[in-house]
C-alpha cells in the first residue's frame, strides 16, 4: 500500500494501543501542515472492532452540515448505509433536519464542498477512483471495505453494501466534534471480517411487555448494537413461543408479538445488515399436543413420574404424521416472518432420550432402530430448512458420545444424516470432552487433544461454528489459536432475561464485546493482552451507551473517555466518572449465617483529588434484597433508599445506580462508611459496594 505523503505521521498500525496512540498524536500534530492549537486536547481515537490495517496521516477532513454524501443508486441496499451515516453526521454537525444531503453520483461532479463517496465493487465509479490504489486491496469477503480520507474528501468502497456500511462505522470512529463543526482523521483503512458467521442468540420481547421486561425500543437498540459491532446474524431463540405462528397461534406464549410487529423487527434488522435467523425449538410439546409424546403403549403423560415430566423435554413421536405437519408448518410460519439466510435446528432440544424420556418405544416406532430413527428425524428437519432456501445450523452435541452419556447411542447417527455438506454444526461440546467432565457407565470420557472443527469436517459437514461465553472459556480450540481458527464463526448464547442490568451482571455484554472484537479481527489486539482488555473496556462503554439509546457518535465519544481513563465507568449510559470499590469482605446478614449479627459495614476510600464531583452514585450488588423491609442502608449516617428487586431473590444482582448527594461523601484519609442493618425478613447479603463520582 502506498503511504500518504503527509509530513506529520504515517505509521502502519497492528495493535489497538498503537492505533490509539498514533491517532491521538495525529490529532495533536499539524492539521494539514499547520500546528494544532495548544488548548485543543485530542481525544483518543480507536476503531472497534479493530480493522485489519489502519494507516494514519496527520490532519483531518473538516466538515460541517453542508457536507454531501454521494452514492450510486444501482445498489438497492447502499442507501441504507448512506441514510444511517447521514443521520449520525447530520445530527452531530447541526445539518438541516439533522441529516446530510445525499445525491446520486451522476450529480456528484457538480456538488461543491466536502463530499463523502460511497460505492461497492459493482457500483460506484467515483468512490473507486477516490480510493485509488486501495481498490486493489479490497478483499473478496462479504463485508469487506477500503476507506480513504484526506483533507478534501472521504471515500468508502465496499465489496458489497454491507461492506460499505461497515466502512461508514469506521468513518464515525475517526470523527471528532469541533467548535466549528467536525473533523474526520486522515487515514487509509483496509478491512474485512475473519469469520463468516458472527452472531448472538437472543429472545424477542412480548407484543405487550410486562413490568421489568425489555421494551421494543430496547430490543431495536440491541439489534443496532449487533450491527455496530459488525455482527451479521441475530439468532432469534424462542420462535416456538416468541414469534407468532400464522397456522399455530396456540403454541405461542401470552401477549406474543403480532405478525406485523415481528416483521417490523425483521425489517429493522435487515436494514442494519443483520440476517434475522429463526430456529425450531418446539421442545416442551404444547399442552394441546401431549398426545404426540413418545410414550410406552400403556403409558400416558399424566402417569409419568413428576420428576421425569419436569426434567424431560418430551420427545415428539417421529412416526406420527401430525408431528411432521406441526413441525414443518412451524418452520414455514417462522420463515414467513424472519428473512435470515440461516435457520437453527438445535436437535438437543428436539430429542433427548434421557431422564426417563422415551425414544422408539411407542406403537408406531416400536421395532425401529432408534439411531436410524433419529438420523431420519434430523435429516427430514434439515431437508425442510434447505427447501426453504436457508442453511440449517444443527447442534453437534448429540453426535459426540464423549459429550453426554445420556444421549445413549445417538452419536452413531453422525454419518447417517443426509445433506451433510449443506449443514453447519454448532459446537458446545469440546470443553466437556477435553476435561473429561462426563462419566458414562463408570467410564470417564476424556480426550485431551480433541478438536471439533476437523472432526465434523472429516464427517462431511459443511462447517463448524462455536458457541461462545466469557472470554471463550471452555472453547480450547479457539483459545489455542487466539481466535484465529479456520471455522465458520461463533455466536454468543444467552438464557437469562435480556434486560440491561441482568446482562451486565451476568457478564453477557462483556462476552459480546470480547467476541465481536475477535470474531472480526482475531489477532489485533492479541487476545487477553492488556491492550485487548483496554479495547474491550472501550467496547463495553460503547455497548452501554448504545443500549441507553445514544446516537453512535455520542456513544463513541463516551467510550473514548472511558478508554482513556482506567477505572472509569458509564452510569446509566450518560454520566461519566471514576469507580471506587470497597475492599472489605462481603457483609452476610442472611438468616442461616447471621446468628446474633444484625448489622455490618463496608468502607470505601475516595482520593482527595476527586473532591467536588458534579454527581455521585452508589452501586450495590446484593443477594435477597427482594422484599420491602429487608433492611436499612446508611452512607456516612445518611439513609439510602434502595428499592427491592425480585431479581435478587437467591442470586447476586447489581442494582441500578442510586444517586447520592455529593455532600454526603468524604474525600481523603477518612473512609466512607456503608452500614447495612437487617430488619425483619430472611436477611440479605451485600456482595459488592462501589461509589462512582461523575463529571457533569
Amino acid at each position: 500500500m502506498r503511504k500518504s505523503q503527509q509530513p506529520v505521521l504515517t505509521q502502519r498500525l497492528r495493535s489497538a494501543a498503537a492505533r490509539m496512540a498514533a491517532a491521538s498524536l495525529a490529532l495533536l500534530a499539524a492539521t494539514c501542515g499547520g500546528a494544532a492549537p495548544a488548548e485543543q486536547a485530542a481525544e483518543p481515537v480507536i476503531v472497534f472492532p479493530a480493522p485489519v490495517q489502519l494507516e494514519t496521516a496527520g490532519g483531518g477532513l473538516a466538515l460541517d452540515g453542508t457536507a454531501t454524501i454521494v452514492l450510486p443508486t444501482r445498489d438497492e441496499r447502499l442507501p441504507w448505509a448512506a441514510d444511517q451515516l447521514s443521520q449520525e453526521l447530520g445530527r452531530a454537525l447541526g445539518a438541516p433536519d439533522h441529516k446530510l444531503k445525499t445525491v446520486d453520483e451522476s450529480e456528484g461532479g457538480q456538488v461543491e464542498g466536502v463530499k463523502i463517496l460511497l460505492g461497492t465493487a459493482k457500483a460506484g465509479s467515483l468512490a473507486r477512483a477516490a480510493v485509488g490504489e486501495l481498490a486493489s486491496a479490497l478483499s473478496d469477503k462479504a463485508g469487506a471495505y477500503v476507506l480513504s480520507v484526506d483533507s478534501e474528501r472521504a471515500a468508502i468502497l465496499g465489496r458489497d453494501a454491507q461492506g460499505a456500511y461497515y466502512g461508514t462505522l469506521t468513518l464515525l470512529h475517526l470523527f471528532q466534534s469541533k467548535p466549528t463543526g467536525g473533523e474526520i482523521l486522515c487515514a487509509k483503512v483496509v478491512d474485512h471480517p475473519y469469520h463468516v458467521y458472527r452472531a448472538m442468540r437472543l429472545s424477542p420481547p412480548r407484543g405487550k411487555p410486562r413490568k421489568n421486561e425489555i421494551t421494543h425500543e430496547y430490543f431495536r437498540d440491541f439489534l443496532r448494537l449487533f450491527s455496530l459491532f459488525r455482527l451479521n446474524h441475530a439468532w432469534i431463540q424462542g420462535t416456538s413461543w416468541g414469534i407468532p405462528h400464522r397456522r399455530h397461534p396456540e403454541i405461542a406464549w401470552n401477549d406474543v408479538l403480532t405478525i406485523e410487529q415481528a416483521k417490523a423487527f425483521d425489517r429493522f434488522g435487515t436494514r442494519h445488515f443483520l440476517s434475522m435467523d429463526g430456529s425450531v425449538d418446539y421442545a416442551w410439546l404444547n399442552w394441546d399436543y401431549k398426545h404426540l409424546a413418545e410414550l410406552y403403549p400403556d403409558e400416558t403423560y399424566q402417569k409419568m413420574r413428576k420428576e421425569v415430566r419436569k426434567r424431560s423435554r418430551l420427545n415428539p413421536c417421529p412416526s406420527n404424521p401430525e408431528t411432521w405437519k406441526l413441525l414443518f408448518e412451524s418452520i414455514e410460519d417462522v420463515c414467513e416472518i424472519l428473512s435470515g439466510d440461516h435457520f437453527a435446528v438445535p436437535l438437543d432440544e428436539m430429542s433427548q432420550p434421557y431422564n426417563g424420556s422415551r425414544w422408539a418405544v411407542c406403537p408406531r416406532c416400536a421395532g425401529n432402530d432408534p439411531v436410524k430413527l433419529w438420523a431420519d428425524f434430523a435429516s427430514r428437519l434439515t431437508a425442510h430448512v434447505i427447501k426453504q432456501g436457508k442453511t440449517p445450523v444443527m447442534s453437534g452435541g448429540m453426535l459426540l458420545r464423549e459429550h453426554q452419556g445420556w444421549y445413549q447411542d445417538i452419536y452413531k447417527a453422525i454419518d447417517l444424516i443426509g445433506n451433510r455438506d449443506k449443514i453447519v454444526i454448532y459446537n458446545w461440546s469440546e470443553g466437556h470432552i477435553r476435561r473429561g467432565a462426563i462419566s458414562y457407565k463408570g467410564e470417564r470420557l476424556q480426550r485431551e487433544g480433541f478438536k471439533t472443527t476437523p472432526f465434523f469436517r472429516e464427517h462431511g459437514y459443511k462447517d463448524v461454528m462455536h458457541m461462545l461465553s466469557g472470554r471463550w472459556q471452555g472453547r480450547p480450540e479457539l483459545r489455542e489459536t487466539n481466535g484465529k481458527l479456520d471455522c465458520y464463526g461463533g455466536f454468543v448464547t444467552y438464557y437469562h432475561g435480556m434486560d440491561h442490568a441482568t446482562m451486565k451482571q451476568k457478564g453477557t455484554l462483556a462476552s459480546l464485546v470480547f467476541s465481536a472484537q475477535h470474531l472480526w479481527s482475531p489477532d489485533s489486539p492479541a487476545m487477553d493482552s492488556e491492550q485487548d482488555r483496554a479495547v474491550c473496556r472501550y467496547g463495553e462503554a460503547l455497548a452501554d451507551a448504545v443500549l441507553h439509546h445514544k446516537p453512535y457518535i455520542e456513544a463513541i465519544a463516551l467510550a473514548r473517555r472511558v478508554y482513556a481513563s482506567p477505572g472509569s465507568v458509564l452510569v446509566g449510559g450518560a454520566s461519566f466518572g471514576r469507580k471506587f470499590s470497597s475492599e472489605d469482605r462481603p457483609v452476610d446478614l442472611t438468616a442461616k449465617k447471621r446468628g446474633d449479627r444484625t448489622a455490618g459495614e463496608m468502607r470505601i476510600e475516595l482520593p482527595v483529588e476527586e473532591a467536588n464531583p458534579e454527581r455521585a452514585h452508589l452501586l450495590l450488588t446484593l443477594n435477597d434484597w427482594d422484599q420491602p423491609g429487608e433492611g436499612e442502608i446508611y452512607l456516612n449516617g445518611h439513609r439510602v433508599e434502595l428499592a427491592a428487586s425480585g431479581k435478587s431473590n437467591g442470586r447476586d444482582y447489581g442494582f441500578p445506580p442510586v444517586e447520592i448527594p455529593r455532600e454526603w461523601l468524604k474525600f481523603g484519609p477518612d473512609p466512607n462508611v456503608l452500614r447495612f442493618v437487617w430488619v425483619k425478613t430472611a436477611g440479605f447479603k451485600v456482595v459488592r459496594a462501589q461509589i462512582v463520582v461523575s463529571e457533569k
